[in-house]
C-alpha cells in the first residue's frame, strides 16, 4: 500500500533522510487548537450519545462488560444499569472513549497532492512505497514502546448517535467523522506498550521505505 504524508520540508527531510518521526496519541488531536482546519477533532478517539436508552442485551452486555473492566470511559454525562429491567442501560449526553487500548498514530494520506494543507505550511511530501512495511519497521525498532501495529484506510461516518439498536457504541481509530473526508487518510495505529505524551521515532530502517516527492513543474 502507497501512501503520503504531507508536512513541512523540514520535518520530510528529517523522515526520509533519518527515519524520523513523532507519534502522537488520539487525544493530541482532540485537544489541538490553531493547527488548521482540518486536523483538531473533538471527538478524536471518541463516540457521543444523545439521550436515550439500551434495551438491545448485545450491546448492554458489551457496554456493562467494558465499563465494568474499565474500557470505557465518560464525559459530560452519567451511566447508569437499572434493577428494574435487565441489561438495560439509561444513557444521557454521554461521550465515550475506548480506554483499553490507547496508542499512537501516524496519520498519511491516499492523495499525492493536497492543496488545503499547503496553506497550513505542509507543501513537502512524503511518499511512503510500502505502508505495511514502515509499520512494522517502527515496531521493531520501538518493541517497548510500542506494540504491533494495524494499518488501515479511514472510513468517514458519523461519531454522534442517538440509541438505537444498530448504534456503534466503540469508538474505532479507523473511523471519523464526515466532515473530515477530505482527508483521505490512512493510518497507523500502534497500541501503547508505555505510554507516553508522544514517542520520537528514529528508524534507520524506515527509510527505505520512504522518499521525497518530485515536486510538479511549474507552469
Amino acid at each position: 500500500m502507497i501512501a503520503y504524508r504531507h508536512t513541512s520540508e523540514k520535518y520530510a527531510r528529517s523522515a526520509v533522510m533519518q527515519g524520523n518521526f513523532r507519534l502522537w496519541p488520539l487525544s493530541y488531536f482532540r485537544n489541538l487548537e490553531d493547527a488548521g482546519s482540518l486536523i483538531p477533532d473533538e471527538l478524536e478517539g471518541l463516540v457521543r450519545g444523545h439521550s436515550g436508552s439500551f434495551d438491545s442485551t448485545d450491546y448492554a452486555e458489551k457496554l456493562k462488560a467494558a465499563k465494568a473492566f474499565g474500557g470505557v470511559g465518560l464525559f459530560g454525562g452519567n451511566f447508569e444499569t437499572m434493577a428494574s429491567k435487565v441489561h438495560r442501560i439509561s444513557v444521557t449526553d454521554c461521550v465515550f472513549e475506548n480506554t483499553v487500548d490507547p496508542g499512537y498514530v501516524l496519520c498519511l494520506s491516499e492523495d499525492k497532492i493536497s492543496s488545503s494543507l499547503e496553506s497550513e505550511g505542509r507543501a513537502s511530501t512524503v511518499v511512503v512505497s510500502d505502508v505495511y512495511a514502515l509499520a512494522t519497521a517502527i515496531y521493531l525498532d520501538h518493541a517497548s514502546i510500542l506494540g504491533v501495529p494495524l494499518v488501515g484506510k479511514v472510513q468517514y461516518g458519523p461519531r454522534e448517535w442517538k440509541i438505537l439498536e444498530d448504534s456503534q457504541l466503540f469508538p474505532d481509530v479507523f473511523v471519523k467523522r464526515p466532515t473530515f473526508s477530505a482527508q483521505n487518510e490512512i493510518r497507523i495505529f500502534w497500541p501503547a506498550i508505555k505510554e507516553l505524551d508522544f514517542v520520537d521515532v528514529n528508524c534507520a530502517a524506515a527509510r527505505e521505505y520512504l522518499d521525497l516527492a518530485t515536486p510538479p513543474p511549474e507552469a
